[in-house]
């Protein structure tokens, strides 16, 4: 038997396309947005003027793990897959994957840049195989509309092991006073019962930091679709509607930036949901799935002029407790994927000089236990363990606000895997389980900085040795602009 599943478009170009353009060409950012940054934070693709040290932020952190929670149709397995909502391994990732996403990603304090525009787009690319590469755009948008009232944009395209999505967000927010906004959004996709609506509140002043708060109904026209209009089977297979609909409760605070010690919370809570799944073809197919996921971020760090250091801890956590209704669904078993790690850092600015370094302990488990796993990726029980331990050194040389700017880095990740019944080798991640998943290589990075924007080149030098001899080790792109 097979899982559901929804055929949905590789590629949304032409919705990236049109956005960029209205973004560009259309109304200014609006009116009581913060102010953007020195384009010598932002288009040095976040290396700071040399008296303050490169700031940092969890804040995408944060929402890159919304985003699995809202869109989960167009992550990889879609949003039947049961090897956990954030997605942190898949078949289709070889065993450096897990550097190339370490390598690749945008540094914590380039997040931060991002995060202060109103508008902008960015590319991250990087090679993930001999014939394909992991890509990354995000494109967003603020449009005053008049006094007090905002329309927010923000789109996401990305293409990797993890997902192929096109995802469009349109968000309304009112500004009530200077300190207090109120606000709705929308996200937009091919799929109409993966649609989520959320109602926000943000509080803020530069003397008291800010907080906001954020409630998402997930997939909120499902059972109006499948239920009151219902859906023909020749375009669904399987009839599903929830017994307890899902919802996201989502909260985040920041300390002033006006003091040295900075402090930053994300939260994010699905309480337990349930679905009923039904065979539009054979009425004996039928099974429920409930399920929890949760994320949790906080950061800690002392800014004191050229000088940051700081301390972070990252966690999110997934349950599938998956069950047959009826005779032709057998299944009775239970999942769970749980991710945390705590890390150290400090960055430093010195002359045309950056640097950062940062030292990460991570634990990754990924458990199943049951009587019968009929429709499950693993058709046993699984205890899945993974200790990481992840160390990333950064030296950038930009002697202008403007022009040719370099980078080397450092990038080592040590993991100890621990599969007792070598369950996930033989039958599902057969690409890397089991094979040196430990790596370290030099990225060499060459880059332009052209005011509001910068791109950059890099290739990775190997010193692991696992390439038999050959020391490059893929390449990636970045580029990124703001307005």
């Amino acid at each position: 038997m097979v899982l559901p599943h929804v055929a949905c478009p590789r590629r949304r170009a032409l919705l990236f396309v049109a956005l960029f353009a209205f973004t560009v060409l259309g109304p200014a950012s609006a009116s009581g947005q913060s102010p953007p940054p020195d384009s010598t934070t932002y288009g040095a693709d976040a290396l700071t003027a040399a008296s303050e040290a490169p700031r940092v932020t969890l804040a995408e952190w944060a929402a890159e793990r919304r985003l699995w929670m809202l869109d989960r149709d167009h992550a990889y397995g879609d949003r039947f897959y049961d090897r956990g909502v954030f997605r942190h391994i898949t078949p289709r990732m070889d065993r450096e994957y897990a550097i190339d996403l370490a390598t690749y990603r945008y540094t914590p304090g380039q997040d931060r840049a991002w995060h202060r525009r109103d508008g902008g787009l960015r590319v991250r690319t990087g090679s993930i195989t001999r014939n394909q590469w992991g890509i990354v755009t995000q494109i967003k948008q603020a449009v005053g509309i008049g006094e007090g009232h905002t329309l927010q944009f923000d789109a996401v395209l990305q293409e990797d092991a993890q997902a192929e999505r096109g995802l469009l967000e349109i968000g309304y927010e009112w500004a009530i006073t200077s300190a207090h906004r109120v606000g709705v959004r929308h996200t937009f996709a091919q799929y109409k019962p993966d649609f989520d609506v959320s109602l926000f509140y943000r509080y803020g002043t530069a003397t008291r930091g800010r907080v906001r708060a954020e409630v998402t109904a997930l997939d909120a026209y499902n059972d109006f679709l499948f239920g009151t209009l219902g859906v023909w089977k020749g375009e669904e297979e399987y009839e599903r509607i929830y017994e307890q609909n899902p919802y996201l409760l989502q909260l985040s605070a920041a300390s002033p930036t006006r003091y040295s010690l900075r402090a930053e919370l994300y939260l994010g809570w699905q309480p337990t949901s349930e679905l009923v799944v039904q065979s539009q073809f054979e009425d004996p197919v039928r099974y429920r799935d409930r399920e929890t996921a949760h994320y949790l971020g906080a950061l800690l760090a002392y800014d004191l002029g050229p000088i940051s250091a700081g301390a972070v801890y990252q966690r999110d956590r997934s349950t599938l407790d998956r069950r047959g209704l009826r005779p032709g669904v057998t299944s009775d078993y239970r999942t769970e994927q749980r991710d945390q790690r705590a890390g150290l850092f400090t960055t430093g600015a010195w002359g045309p000089f950056r640097g950062g370094a940062w030292v990460f302990l991570e634990g990754y488990t990924d458990q199943q236990r049951g009587s019968d796993f009929q429709l499950s990726t693993i058709d046993q029980p699984l205890d899945w363990t993974e200790a990481r331990t992840n160390v990333q050194l950064r030296a950038y040389y930009a002697p202008a606000r403007t022009g040719v700017f370099a980078g080397l880095e450092y990038i080592a990740l040590n993991r100890r895997p621990t599969d007792p019944s070598g369950v996930m080798g033989k039958q599902w991640a057969t690409g890397w389980a089991g094979r040196g998943l430990s790596h370290y290589r030099g990225p060499v990075i060459l880059g332009y900085r052209f005011g509001k924007g910068a791109v950059s080149v890099g290739i990775n030098y190997d010193f692991d040795g696992d390439q038999k001899g050959d020391r490059f080790d893929n390449g990636f792109f970045r580029f990124t602009i703001g307005w």
